[in-house]
């Protein structure tokens, strides 16, 4: 019998109790096991969910760590999904200034997940849609599915307050899609970092945050939020990344995990290459080249933005 049978074995007739070992816990649920790049840190390791039992409590689990933090500002989505979204949307909403390169290069960054409660629109990039909204994009199959997956305004008017919580959901007043006035829209939940909603902002370990973009910091080589209350291990979750100055189409300042010497500014209005037989090419922050075929996907062809429907 080895060492820890024995073990078991005491401990069951001194303690009258079951002994066996526990697993590692899964930070981020059934999302755990994707690729590293597009699901964030400790996907290699990543298996079946634990016992509710399993791992540290909340009281001594300390600061969230890599996953929940990465997750929420990308998401949880992969590279996939990100373009089957931002070419739908690119195609559909012909008003917007954005690009299919500068929407992928925001998720890149980590900006899907963020929200600004003071900022409507800057460079084409639609702060305000939140990652439902991006989620439902990336199965929309037309612009009336695609039309659809941006309604989620509440109608009947706003109070003073522009934000508000529901439950542990961050809401924002806006205007409706439909002209109809504007309404309370949630655009997060702060629960996807740990976090609880108190008067409108979220709030985590005494830190109220009301934004990712603007309040996201470099810990070293990390990013921190709330001074370090939650945190990404860049080189965990993309490795040779590090934290890296990041402006929003060149205006709004924010900190994302990227390689060393990235310039410095967002694409957002940047041209794609559009070729006569409907391919757009374009590099981003992580890739040299994203080739997406405009025609196989069903779009009529390409222009500088994008797939066009």
């Amino acid at each position: 019998m080895d060492r820890p049978t024995k073990w078991c074995v005491a401990a069951a007739l001194l303690a009258l109790a079951a002994c066996g070992s526990r697993s590692h816990p899964v930070v981020d649920g059934p999302d755990a096991g994707r690729a590293a790049r597009d699901a964030g840190p400790g996907a290699a390791d990543a298996g079946s969910p634990t016992t509710p039992d399993a791992g540290p409590t909340a009281e001594d689990a300390g600061p969230p760590t890599d996953l929940r933090l990465a997750r929420a500002l990308t998401c949880a989505l992969e590279a996939p999904d990100v373009r089957r979204a931002v070419v739908r949307h690119v195609a559909c909403d012909r008003e917007t200034r954005a690009t299919v390169r500068g929407l992928v290069e925001a998720w890149e960054a980590g900006l899907f997940g963020s929200f600004e409660t003071y900022v409507e629109d800057t460079a084409g990039y639609p702060f305000q849609f939140g990652c439902d909204a991006w989620r439902c994009l990336a199965a929309a199959t037309s612009c009336v599915e695609h039309d659809e997956c941006l309604a989620g305004v509440r109608e009947g008017g706003c109070d003073d307050a522009r934000t508000r919580c529901d439950g542990t959901v961050l809401e924002r007043c806006l205007p409706s899609r439909s002209g109809a006035g504007e309404g309370f829209a949630p655009v997060f939940d702060c629960a996807a970092v740990g976090a609880g909603c108190v008067d409108g902002r979220c709030e985590l370990d005494g830190c109220a945050f009301g934004s990712f973009a603007e309040e996201l910091r470099c810990d070293g080589d990390d990013v921190a939020l709330c001074e370090g209350a939650a945190t990404i291990d860049c080189g965990a979750w993309r490795p040779g990344t590090s934290c890296q100055y990041f402006a929003i189409g060149g205006e709004i300042p924010t900190r994302s995990c990227l390689p060393s010497g990235f310039g410095g500014a967002g694409a957002y209005p940047t041209d794609v290459e559009c070729d006569d037989a409907g391919v757009i090419r374009f590099p981003t922050a992580l890739e040299e080249e994203v080739v997406i075929d405009c025609v196989a996907e069903g779009y009529a062809g390409c222009d500088p933005r994008g797939c066009v429907p």
